[in-house]
């Protein structure tokens, strides 16, 4: 039956020496949280010496959605520990382990919409590029699987690597009547890639010290890209 369904093939590619070996990107299926692991199936309503339907109730871990959800799709590591302070006034303090002194940078309040105004909007400038083909993806926080989606707004969104290879990851930050600081550990997952295919898609990861990451500019109507398939799509709408 799958003899004709040919397979994708998504290709991380990252010019950060070092990044292949520690923190690749990898199959959601080999990030599955404890929590999940641990958690069963079934609780006990109520006491009973039999145990049938009537008084088991099910979990999170025998919802079909939850599973499919974790088990579909990559995962994308935090390549080094961060800390972000956070000032009363709306300033903020970043710091890195890793070597990149500008993997971030903040965007203007003028970019989001209104229920984002009292947020700060960091973009994280991912080491990460990506290559596939026209299959979609929707890049959404690792909700389920990290701990960070508890104190960080994560925009949702769809990509495409066919032309468009940054995977930078943006990250909404509170700003609260005292100072405070997030931490983000090296390993922790950070951005989860579904692809909207039922096609088997396969992950290669790659270091090449001479790759030249892809520039920023991949915002939609923004690049020659996007205004070529916005074209190509009213083309099509004629006939």
């Amino acid at each position: 039956m799958n003899l004709f369904r040919k397979s994708n093939v998504l290709t991380a590619k990252t010019s950060t020496f070092g990044l292949l070996e520690r923190f690749p990107v990898m199959e959601a299926k080999h990030c599955i949280p404890n929590w999940y692991k641990e958690m069963r199936s079934y609780y006990e309503v109520s006491p009973c010496p039999i145990k049938t339907i009537a008084n088991l109730h099910g979990t999170a871990k025998n919802c079909y959605g939850i599973k499919s959800l974790i088990n579909a799709g990559f995962i994308v590591q935090a390549w080094s520990d961060m800390s972000f302070l956070i000032q009363p006034n709306g300033d903020l303090l970043a710091k890195t382990a890793g070597e990149d002194k500008h993997f971030f940078e903040i965007h203007s309040s003028n970019d989001a919409p209104n229920f984002l105004k009292n947020k700060i909007t960091v973009k994280l400038r991912c080491p990460w590029n990506l290559f596939g083909n026209k299959t979609r993806y929707i890049y959404t926080p690792a909700a389920y699987h990290s701990r960070l989606s508890q104190n960080i707004f994560m925009p949702s969104g769809v990509l495409e690597f066919e032309k468009q290879h940054a995977a930078h990851i943006f990250l909404c930050i509170d700003v609260r009547d005292h100072e405070y600081e997030i931490i983000i550990k090296a390993g922790e997952p950070l951005m989860h890639l579904i692809p909207l295919t039922d096609k088997k898609i396969i992950l290669e990861n790659k270091y090449e010290s001479t790759f030249k990451e892809s520039p920023d500019g991949n915002f939609y109507f923004c690049n020659s890209y996007n205004r070529a398939r916005s074209h190509e799509r009213k083309f099509k709408k004629t006939f």
